[in-house]
């Protein structure tokens, strides 16, 4: 065969490795081709777009298609009718408040996505994420591992319907990984007996993700082998942790995290890597105004040098977004803190502010290339800044 909680386009991903011609369904509106992963890209709010995505899975012959589901397509009953073969819960953070009145309102939303499992079909959940323990609570009952009859080196598991739990600290954990080498030449982890290394990713998030995807695959019946192959072709995720080398030997890394808990896992991850790190972040308008100050109080608790500015105002001020960014910064870390709307300057201020060892992070962009500023989409690429300076 040949072949994606922070960050489920990379975990969608890390999945397509381990698996062969998987289509990812995804809310953009952009298409790309990476090797022999084909994206089909599903545009929000238009529902017959994953039914297209299906048609063009069927005639190409694909076995396996992954879908990242957000809450609000269940709750618009866009996914109405598809029978799903497995179920991943990652995690859980604030998010869409525009959208969802509280977060119970918006965990259960999520949570209906279970109702659409076959009955057989597995079902893993984060045991060390709070919220995913209620998941665990409601589920009827828990089946412990066992070996996978066709590959006796496959580590499977069988939920029968129920929860399979899976986790790096919690001891009740069903799948239990041990983290073994996290740093610049990449993650290693163990589960069960098996050792698994992908040399393209950091993070302890990004080894949550590696659980995630190798517990799900062996789920469904592939070896550990195969698996071990994937993750190592694997070479990243566009717009996650992307990596770019800067002329006076400082990093760059352009990353889509938009909301706290991805700032504190890219964040968290990065400042391990060295003694200087400089965040350019905004956040955009129009949407979830409660993340803004508890984004800020992190970047400024993480990082040595603060700069706030545009992502996609939309229909709001810049300024007043910023503000809302800077009331979360505690008094003892506001004086890292710089204040600028335009985007491009800051992030060559950034760089002007850099050293050899420093790191760059920009965030809440990824591999988007425009800002929606008053209703107009003008272009505007991050890779393309960071490539021209000198």
């Amino acid at each position: 065969m040949k072949c994606y909680t922070e960050g489920l386009r990379a975990l969608i991903l890390y999945i397509a490795y381990c698996m062969d011609k998987v289509f990812v369904a995804r809310d953009d509106d952009q298409k790309r081709e990476w090797q022999d992963i084909v994206e089909v890209l599903t545009p929000i709010g238009k529902a017959y777009a994953t039914d297209r995505a299906f048609d063009v899975c069927v005639k190409a012959g694909v076995e396996y298609m992954v879908i990242e589901v957000a809450a609000q397509a269940l709750s618009l009953h866009r996914i109405v009718g598809i029978e799903f073969d497995a179920v991943l819960f990652t995690n859980f953070d604030l998010e869409h408040s525009e959208f969802y009145h509280s977060l119970d309102d918006y965990f259960d939303a999520k949570c209906t996505l279970f109702e659409q499992v076959k009955s057989n079909g597995p079902k893993l959940v984060n045991a060390d994420d709070e919220w995913c323990q209620k998941i665990v609570e409601n589920s009827v009952r828990m089946v412990r591992p066992f070996k996978y009859p066709q590959d006796r080196n496959a580590t499977l598991l069988t939920t029968n319907g129920s929860v399979t739990t899976i986790g790096f600290k919690n001891p009740e954990a069903m799948v239990r990984c041990t983290l073994l080498q996290n740093n610049a030449d990449g993650l290693t982890v163990q589960v069960a007996t098996d050792l698994y290394r992908c040399p393209a990713l950091i993070g302890e998030f990004n080894a949550y993700n590696m659980l995630a995807a190798i517990a799900l695959v062996q789920q469904l019946g592939i070896s550990a082998k195969q698996i071990q192959s994937g993750l190592l072709s694997f070479t990243g995720v566009p717009g996650r942790l992307q990596m770019h080398s800067l002329p006076n030997g400082a990093w760059c890394f352009i990353d889509k995290a938009h909301n706290p808990s991805s700032y504190r896992a890219v964040l968290g991850a990065l400042r391990t890597l060295t003694d200087h790190v400089i965040v350019v972040f905004g956040a955009g308008g129009d949407r979830d105004t409660i993340k803004r100050p508890l984004m800020g109080a992190i970047a400024a608790e993480l990082c040595d040098l603060v700069i706030l500015t545009s992502d996609d105002p939309r229909s709001e001020d810049p300024v007043t977004i910023i503000q809302d960014i800077f009331i979360g910064v505690l008094h003892e870390h506001q004086h890292k803190v710089i204040c600028e709307i335009y985007r491009e300057q800051v992030i060559k201020k950034a760089y002007e502010s850099s050293q050899s060892d420093s790191v760059i992070v920009l965030l809440g962009k990824g591999t988007d290339e425009y800002q929606l500023i008053n209703g107009v989409k003008t272009y505007f690429s991050e890779q393309e800044i960071i490539q021209a300076l000198d």
